[in-house]
């Protein structure tokens, strides 16, 4: 089985959830993003459809996404989308 963040995401929003196996993908692929940002120059806006499935707003990234549909189903101390987007800002990665 191949496993795709997108396609990972399309179902969470078609079905509200995910295996332990799908998370823990999701999991491993935003911690990558989270140590390697700083070699991130652009993040590709997810479709608004995607967007309003996940209650963010119009033009979030993929990225973001991710971090949502984990802090959905695995909620932690400090959301990932929060550390995500200061991120963001502190590396001023543009969206494309």
């Amino acid at each position: 089985m191949t496993l795709e963040v997108t396609d990972l995401i399309k179902d969470f929003i078609a079905t509200s959830s995910l295996s332990k196996v799908e998370l823990d993908f999701l999991e491993g692929e935003l911690w990558d993003t989270f140590q390697n940002i700083n070699e991130i120059t652009s993040l590709t806006i997810a479709p608004a459809d995607i967007c309003k499935g996940l209650s963010l707003n119009i033009g979030s990234s993929w990225h973001m996404c991710c971090a949502t549909v984990l802090d959905k189903t695995r909620p932690i101390k400090t959301p990932r989308a929060i550390v995500l987007n200061k991120l963001i800002r502190e590396y001023s990665i543009n969206k494309k």
